[in-house]
This record gives structure tokens, C-alpha cells and sequence, in this order.
């Protein structure tokens, strides 16, 4: 899903922002994958979030182990 995000991001960019320059190409490219990745770490960022305040598991929510944990080290 974050990658189609992405690629439109990048798409719409590239539609918008296209070169001006014979050297433009590249840096157009290159400005577009860094919105694109923007766009789609935002969106990431607002999902986490999401889900952060949708679900509230507490200490007292998990399960307790019948047996303690061995601890190694």
C-alpha cells in the first residue's frame, strides 16, 4: 500500500515539477523520489498513529505466563 502511495507521489511530481533544463531530467527524478518517499512515510506516520489510539493494550491485557520466564544471559 505505501508503495503505490509512492509511486503516485512520484508520478504526480514528475507530471507537475517536469524539467527545465537538459540537466533537469535527473534532478526532476531524484525530487520527485524524495517527495514520493515523503508522502509515503507520512501516510506511514498517520497509521501508526491511528493505531495507537485505537488500541490500548495495558499490562494488565496480556496474558499472564503460568511459569516465569527463564532469563538467559
Amino acid at each position: 500500500m505505501l508503495n503505490t502511495i509512492a509511486t503516485s507521489a512520484i508520478t504526480a511530481y514528475l507530471a507537475a515539477h517536469g524539467p527545465a533544463t537538459p540537466a533537469g531530467p535527473v534532478r526532476a527524478q531524484l525530487q520527485a523520489q524524495v517527495d514520493g518517499y515523503a508522502a509515503a512515510f507520512r501516510w506511514a506516520s498517520v497509521l501508526i498513529v491511528v493505531a495507537a489510539v485505537f488500541i490500548k493494550v495495558q499490562k494488565d491485557d496480556l496474558p499472564a505466563p503460568e511459569v516465569a520466564p527463564a532469563h538467559v544471559g
